[in-house]
Parts: structure tokens; sequence; C-alpha cells
């Protein structure tokens, strides 16, 4: 009675489909939440995205600086980077460290 019973190889390979179904359906949950989780980030982004503009727009406005568009740009963009860069020195903070 104590026997264990062998399992034909049907059954096994009945068993190996059961556990590589279950792999992809965990696997598949698995990205369905990253692929989620990056569209709203991606919504964030491009809400901030207005908002940053209009902070540099203000900003250039506000130190009175002239010039062809392209001049322009490239200020915004640089401004731009600097606040990018300050956000992620702050994000980056935020991150948990495990304990060793």
């Amino acid at each position: 009675m104590g026997r264990k019973k062998k399992l034909t190889k049907l059954q096994q390979r009945k068993k190996l489909a059961l556990n590589k179904t279950l792999e992809l359906k965990k696997n598949l949950r698995i990205h369905s939440v990253t692929a989620l989780v990056a569209a709203f980030g991606f919504v964030i982004a491009l809400y901030w995205r207005d908002i940053i503009n209009e902070g540099v727009q203000k900003i250039i406005t506000a130190f009175n600086l002239t010039g062809t568009g392209f001049y322009i740009k490239i200020i915004a963009a640089i401004i731009v980077t600097l606040v990018c860069i300050l956000g992620i020195f702050v994000v980056s903070h935020w991150e948990v460290k495990e304990e060793e």
C-alpha cells in the first residue's frame, strides 16, 4: 500500500502540459501587469510633458529670452533636461534597498 504508483507516459505528458500551461498563464499575467503599468506611466508622462513645457515657456518669457525658434528650443531642452535629471535623482532615492 505504501508504494508510489508509477505514472503512465500519457499521465506524465498531461502533467507536463498542465505545468507548462500554468507557467504560461503566470508569465502572461506578469507581462500584462507590466504592460498596463507602463501604459499608465506613459499617460502620466504625457500629462507632465504639457506642464513642464508650459513652465519652461514661462521661464523663457520671464528671462526675456528672445531669438529664433531654434535657439529657444535648445534653451527649453536644456531646462527640461535639468528638471528631469533632478526628478530622476529624487525618485531614485525612493527605491527600497534590500537588506543584506
